[in-house]
């Protein structure tokens, strides 16, 4: 009766139903202060150790799930005699009264309730529990319009003989009949049933005897769905006559894959509630839409807009390049370089010839004597000069081991005649060096070279120069050497300078206390030592073991085989070009098939270590976190127009674009601040060639990849070992922040790296891999690029090249996100 007390706990409020299971009360628990619903065993039942035992064993199974879609069981208690059981209150009704009392759902309801059943069915599987008794009367759907399974008092565990006819007549499958073992497939076949009339408002059957539902569901065709709906959805109508198969083996594989037929729903929150796997296609198909609205588009292009303009502006006081004076052009400064070489070395004209930007190895240090921020207004009165050219020229043509770019040292000096040097951006000598010939001439070495030409192509009086000791070693074979002070607007400088029999050899303008830079420094200390090869074990280490996970996924199949192969190609074909375009090619056919031979081989090592760890990693952050994954898979099945894949890349183009501002502002800072500054910035591959710096700026999507590999490593193992997404956020942010520290200035620093921390955890857990890739390259390509509001220089062309590069890339992904839909409204809209 109402307002009875049970087990000092338990107060009756009233009952709920009754049925050949027993009776059902809905009750309040006294010591939890919540509703709770009481389910006793039939008075038959009293004594009967069978039933009591299943009674029990309802508990046991139901307890094993804890899902939002399979109604919760708490405990099993006694009361004069009766066993019954706790579980959770649903406050609604039964699936079976409400389309009694409606009919039909319409087709918006019905799938959300569809799609939680099949969860709710999904979760139990998973547990290896089968139900055997599904359909719409313990099928409850709270006021909130959520379905709730309940009722697992015939459920048994997949390992266990179920060679028995149990259930309900009118939901039990062909093989419960015919008394065969149940499987999760039998469940499938009541969820259609439940489908069925949960879609159509009717049972496919209507059989009035155990007889006849037997003979129905044995032979009968059930009328189509369709037939009984008009505006039924064609999948809809497949996927349940298929739960409907009267051959188990026919009937889908899982209730995860029936909720994938289904319309709407979270299909990738159903596989993963129910262990399994999903697939590259499931991922790629599960995810938001992406599309943008017209004002969030509109507000993050602007927002674009000023990030870019901004960057552009820091740029002209925080790189290097800015910050000197305009000087000449790569092909006046070639020019120049040609003329002192001849005049100087005394050499005929070259076979060939590389060139390139060099800034010296003693930058920081000369900084760090001036006071900010005088030191960045006046670094470009700096002699010598901390912007330089460098040029070498050699009598036969110049072949890199490498079949790449040209250096100082590759190929090593060889040939008499080949002559190095170093120019600034004036034109002004800084280094000369001249290989002399290999045969020695019978003359005196106690000739005294004129000096005089190298000190007016270094734009140095004579006057301001004092003899020293030499101290310095030149860098060619010499038999003489010299060196002197000075002081050239109040810089202090030393020249060092030697001969070969009476002709000059080597010529180095150098500033105060130089370091040198071919003795033996800190990088071969016994910590080096102890440190390079712990790193070497630790790359060996991965490498071996992404391999053998790659294999395995491989063989097995759980790898993104397709996904995989359209990635690798994708990057061996950029770095083909890469390589094509940066490499120094020469007009000799055997010289430039080997190079064809080299770099087809040599460009597919970053593809093929990328592939295989891809592969090795892909398929369990896929398990795991296959959220992350979704635009990167939309974006490998070649889904180029998909709104979201163009989200992902216009945000992290824009988000990559900010932090890029956060550190130009900060490395600009020390111009108008006295505070500490880091060293300006300066990419020497921005300054190449032509052909140089387009393959450059292509290398760094590929760079970008790789970072984004790196983040997704990071993410994947943190979140094995954590299992909390706020946890791994945490740990990126000040990860990432800890690797952008340099040093200079912990104060201004700190927070600027915490903010590229908060940006990459943001971009990687909310956005995924395709947004972090995009937020890298955009970084790399904003920070580093020579940007001048000065279009008189010659390089800022290139700067307005990429601006150009990453703004279309921007507008690409913008428009792709807003759909078939402009960014402004028309008038008729």
């Amino acid at each position: 009766m109402p307002g009875a007390i049970l087990a000092s706990r338990f107060r009756i409020v009233s009952l709920v139903g009754r049925g050949g299971m027993g009776e059902v009360y809905r009750a309040d628990d006294l010591e939890l202060g919540q509703p709770v619903a009481l389910k006793f065993l039939p008075k038959a039942s009293l004594g009967d150790q069978e039933t009591i035992e299943r009674f029990r064993g309802e508990v046991r199974n139901a307890r094993q799930i804890a899902h939002p879609n399979v109604c919760r069981v708490y405990d099993i208690g006694e009361h004069e005699g009766r066993t019954f059981l706790s579980m959770e209150y649903v406050d609604g009704e039964d699936l079976a009264s409400l389309l009694r009392r409606i009919g039909r759902l319409p087709a918006a309801k019905a799938n959300e309730l569809a799609q939680q059943i099949c969860a709710g069915l999904a979760a139990a599987h998973s547990r290896q529990i089968l139900h055997r008794d599904l359909k719409p009367s313990n099928i409850l759907v709270d006021g909130r319009g959520h379905a709730h399974i309940t009722d697992f008092g015939l459920a048994i565990r997949t390992n266990e003989d179920t060679a028995e006819a149990v259930g309900t007549p009118a939901y039990m499958a062909p093989e419960q009949f015919r008394g065969d073992a149940a499987t999760p497939r039998t469940d499938l076949y009541a969820l259609g049933l439940v489908l069925y009339e949960l879609y159509t408002g009717k049972r496919p059957f209507e059989g009035a005897s155990f007889s006849e539902c037997r003979q129905q569901h044995l032979t009968s065709v059930p009328p189509p769905p369709g037939e009984r709906v008009r505006d039924l959805e064609p999948g809809v109508e497949a996927i349940i006559l298929r739960c409907l198969e009267k051959d188990p083996a026919k009937r889908p594989v899982s209730a995860v894959a029936v909720s994938a037929a289904l319309p709407g729903g979270n299909t990738l929150a159903a596989v993963l509630a129910a262990g399994e796997t999903p697939s590259p296609e499931m991922v790629a198909a599960s995810g938001e839409e992406g599309a943008l609205s017209r004002s969030s588009a509109l507000l993050l292009t602007l927002s674009l807009a000023v990030t870019l303009a901004a960057t552009v502006y820091f740029s002209n006081y925080a790189n290097l390049i800015n910050l000197v004076p305009p000087g000449k052009s790569p092909d006046s400064l070639i020019d120049r370089s040609r003329e002192l070489a001849t005049s100087l070395g005394e050499v005929p004209a070259p076979a060939d010839y590389a060139w390139w930007f060099v800034v010296p190895n003693d930058i920081d240090r000369r900084l760090s004597k001036v006071a900010a921020p005088q030191r960045y207004r006046d670094i470009g009165n700096f002699y010598p000069s901390v912007m330089r050219f460098g040029y070498r020229q050699s009598p036969r043509p110049l072949e890199s081991p490498s079949f790449h770019r040209i250096q100082w040292l590759q190929p090593a000096p060889y040939y008499s005649g080949e002559i190095a040097l170093t120019i600034d951006m004036q034109g002004r000598l800084l280094y000369f060096s001249r290989i002399p010939p290999q045969k020695i001439e019978p003359t005196s070495t106690n000739v005294n070279p004129d000096w005089k030409p190298f000190w007016m192509a270094a734009g140095i009086s004579p006057e301001v120069l004092t003899s020293i000791a030499p101290a310095w070693a030149p860098d060619v074979a010499s038999d003489r050497t010299f060196s002197w002070k000075g002081e050239m607007q109040g810089h202090l400088f030393e020249v060092h300078a030697a001969s070969f029999q009476g002709k000059p050899v080597y010529f180095q303008v150098v500033g105060p206390d130089p370091t040198p830079s071919r003795m033996v420094g800190a990088w071969t200390s016994g910590g080096f030592r102890f440190v390079a090869p712990l790193f070497g074990l630790l790359g060996t280490t991965v490498i071996l073991f992404s391999a053998y996970f790659a294999y395995r996924n491989f063989r097995s199949g759980r790898g993104d085989r397709r996904g995989v192969f359209r990635f690798a190609a994708a990057v061996y074909g950029i770095e083909f070009i890469f390589f094509t375009l940066t490499s120094h090619h020469l007009f000799d056919i055997a010289y430039e098939w080997n190079w064809l031979g080299h770099t087809v081989g040599f460009a597919a090592a970053i593809p093929l270590v990328q592939s295989v760890y891809y592969l090795a990693l892909e398929p369990y952050v896929r398990r795991t976190w296959p959220e992350v994954l979704v635009s990167w898979a939309r974006l490998l099945s070649g889904r180029f127009t998909d709104p979201l894949v163009g989200r992902d890349v216009f945000l992290g183009i824009l988000l990559g674009s900010i932090n890029a501002l956060a550190w130009v502002a900060l490395s600009a800072s020390p111009y108008y601040f006295a505070v500490p500054g880091m060293t300006p910035n300066f990419a020497p591959g921005t300054l190449e060639t032509t052909p140089a710096f387009l393959g450059d700026s292509i290398q760094a999507l590929v760079d970008g990849v790789i970072n984004g590999m790196g983040a997704l490593s990071i993410l994947f193992l943190l979140g094995r070992l954590t299992r909390r997404k706020w946890i791994v956020a945490l740990v990126v942010c000040l990860l990432w922040a800890s690797l952008n520290l340099s040093g200079f200035n912990y104060t201004l620093e700190v927070p600027v790296a915490l903010l590229s921390g908060v940006l990459l955890a943001c971009v990687m857990l909310r956005l995924g891999l395709l947004a972090t890739i995009f937020l890298f390259f955009s970084n790399a390509a904003m920070l580093f690029m020579p940007f001048s509001l000065d279009f008189s220089r010659w390089y800022a062309g290139r700067g307005v090249l990429i601006l150009l590069v990453v703004l279309g890339l921007a507008f690409y992904g913008m428009r792709v996100s807003l759909g078939s839909r402009p960014l402004v409204s028309s008038a008729e809209e």
